[in-house]
C-alpha cells in the first residue's frame, strides 16, 4: 500500500512542474532541482501524456476565432488603463 502511494506522489511531482513549464522539459527539471534525462525517464515510466488545450478538453476555454489561440483570462488591473 505505502508503495503504490509513493508511486502515485512521484507521477504527481513530476506532472506538475511539466503542466507549469508548458511540458518544456528542460524549465520542468530546473523547477524540480533534476536535469533533463530525469524528467524524460519519469515522462516514460509514468506513461505521462499532454493534455491538447482545445475546448473538446476544457470546455470553458475561449479561443480567438481568426487563429484557434486560447484567450489569456484577465486577472488584476493594468495600469496603463487608470
Amino acid at each position: 500500500m505505502l508503495r503504490r502511494g509513493l508511486r502515485l506522489q512521484s507521477r504527481s511531482t513530476a506532472k506538475g512542474p511539466l503542466e507549469r513549464s508548458g511540458w518544456n522539459q528542460t524549465r520542468a527539471a530546473a523547477l524540480l532541482g533534476v536535469n533533463r534525462d530525469q524528467i524524460r525517464y519519469r515522462i516514460e515510466k509514468f506513461k505521462l501524456e499532454r493534455v491538447p488545450l482545445n475546448q473538446e478538453n476544457f470546455p470553458s476555454l475561449r479561443l480567438f476565432p481568426e487563429t484557434g489561440a486560447p484567450v489569456a483570462p484577465i486577472t488584476g488591473t493594468c495600469a496603463c488603463l487608470s
